[in-house]
Parts: structure tokens; sequence; C-alpha cells
């Protein structure tokens, strides 16, 4: 949809998914999005969400802990007309991740991306367990380095692909019959 479109990008304070990295993340997920909820955590320069929504997902909730960078995510949302299918939060994550848990929030796709060397991952994919459903995805993408468990309740590491000063886990659902724990 926004195809050869520039989105711009905050001036400091981001450190936005390079394109490599974004188109490798979109072809793992496949083509159709149509009727996704999406959540882009740490949203930054939205690259993730927008890239979302330019593919057809029904909605994007941005969070992101810098008022600067969700004015420029709204802004960004009036220029491509896409503001009634985006929600933007200013908050840090573990807080928009319990309010939107709290308000029974779920999403098909969740990115995390926080800022490298800050050890958030683990935190916000703890919280996460409260907005999947059985088929939700959880992407997250963290510097080489950071040792990231495989599993977090009912998400378990599926991939892990490098590109350069980056990595990114996928985490897909699993189920436990016996305890029924997870959607």
């Amino acid at each position: 949809k926004f195809r050869n479109r520039k989105i711009p990008v905050p001036q400091k304070g981001v450190r936005p998914t390079s394109e490599r990295v974004r188109e490798a993340v979109m072809s793992i997920l496949g083509n159709d999005w149509s009727g996704r909820r999406v959540l882009d955590c740490f949203a930054g320069s939205g690259a993730m969400g927008f890239e979302a929504l330019s593919r057809g997902a029904q909605h994007v909730h941005f969070v992101d802990s810098s008022a600067a960078v969700c004015r420029h995510l709204s802004k960004v949302s009036e220029l491509l007309k896409v503001e009634t299918l985006v929600k933007v939060q200013k908050a840090n994550a573990a807080e928009a991740l319990n309010s939107l848990a709290a308000r029974g929030q779920h999403f098909d796709i969740l990115f995390f991306d926080p800022p490298y060397g800050q050890q958030l991952l683990d935190t916000v994919l703890e919280h996460a367990q409260n907005l999947i459903t059985s088929t939700s995805v959880v992407v997250a993408e963290h510097e080489p380095e950071y040792a990231i468990a495989d599993t977090f309740g009912c998400l378990q590491r599926t991939q892990t692909r490098g590109y350069g000063s980056s990595v990114i886990s996928l985490f897909e659902t699993v189920h436990n019959t016996e305890t029924s724990q997870c959607r």
C-alpha cells in the first residue's frame, strides 16, 4: 500500500529497523496481513507497524516511552491517512502491556525492539503472555550477544536469524494441555 513511500524517521532517540531486516521479517510472516492486529512496542520510527499496515493489517497499536516519538508516529499516521487504523500510546513497555492486558486486548503479531544494552526483552516477553492468542507470533529484535531464553510461558522460540548487528527471534504459542494455560 505504501510501496516506494519514504517514512520519515525521528531525528534522534531511535534505532530504526533496517530495510533488510524488515523485509526478511515480513517474508517470514507471509503476505496475508488482512484482519491482523499488530502491536509495535518500543516503536521508534514505527517501521514495523507501518509496514504491517502497508501489507493490509487491520490495526496497529504503537507503544513508545518518548513523547516526541509518539507525536512523530501520530504525524506519520496522518500523512499516510491511516490514523483510524492506529493507536499511539506513550508509556513504558511494561506499563503499556499491563494496561492492554487489563482491557482484554490481544494481538496477532507483536513486535518488540527494545533499546540495545538495557536487558528489557525478557521482561516484555513475560508481559506479552497476556496479549497473545493460540496463533500469535512474537518478533523480538535484539543484539547478537543478548542471551535470550527459548521459552517464556506459552511462547516458544521457533526461529533465530542474524542480520549483522541485529538478531531476530520469532516466538509462537505452545499449548500446555495439562494446565490449559495457553489460549
